[in-house]
């Protein structure tokens, strides 16, 4: 069964962040004989990548991410974004069932200007991983139906959890990598922050990265 990493971006994300994460996956890909296939808005030296000019929103990533698939030649699909820092075992894990979406749960949320560090249980894109073939007929799916009936953010980003009649939505499974994975907030994420302290827990570091408050940029190096 062969892994590969579908990557996308927009490229509106800061230097640092973006080169940092690209070193991290290109090493683990390296060490680990993953694939890759980024898609992105303007080019970027990174796996197969395939630039798309298109305007900086949802049914955008929904297009890139539908795009990478078709030019995957991997088995299993890892999603990832640009400003998300992977720890190499969040690709130890192998779904189980091909019908079934796997989200990590094992996933921080960093500020770039702080190191403040936040956790909260979620669903993300970026921490989806599931078989090939099905994302495929999942994506292309929703995207007739956008085409068709147009997209509001009311419907929901990640996938199988959109509330759009017509489209699949069982088959949502969970799973906590050995090491967390780092979502760093910068001021130009696609989606936007709002801190709820009944549900999400404040830390000054993140487990098994280490201290992150006034220190996140030894992360990035």
């Amino acid at each position: 069964m062969k892994k590969g990493i579908v990557y996308y971006t927009n490229n509106n994300c800061n230097d640092i962040i973006f080169n940092a994460v690209i070193k991290r996956l290109s090493n683990i890909c390296k060490k680990n004989n993953i694939d890759v296939v980024s898609v992105s808005h303007r080019p970027i030296d990174f796996g197969k990548n395939i630039i798309m000019d298109l305007p900086s929103r949802a049914e955008s990533i929904f297009t890139q991410i539908y795009e990478g698939l078709l030019a995957s030649e991997a088995d299993v699909i890892y999603l990832a974004e640009h400003d998300v820092l992977y720890h190499p075992s969040h690709f130890d894990f192998v779904p189980i069932n091909k019908r079934v979406f796997y989200y990590n749960r094992n996933v921080w949320q960093v500020d770039y200007n702080t190191g403040e560090a936040v956790y909260k249980l979620s669903r993300r894109t970026s921490q989806l991983v599931a078989d090939k073939n099905e994302l495929i007929i999942y994506f292309e799916k929703l995207l007739e139906i956008i085409k068709e009936r147009g997209y509001s953010y009311k419907m929901g980003v990640s996938p199988r959890m959109h509330n759009i009649k017509g489209i699949n939505n069982r088959g949502v499974v969970t799973f906590m990598s050995a090491f967390p994975n780092i979502d760093v907030r910068h001021g130009s994420n696609f989606s936007p922050y709002k801190y709820n302290k009944e549900k999400e827990i404040k830390a000054n570091g993140v487990p098994n990265w280490g201290i992150t408050l006034n220190n996140f940029n030894k992360y990035l190096i």
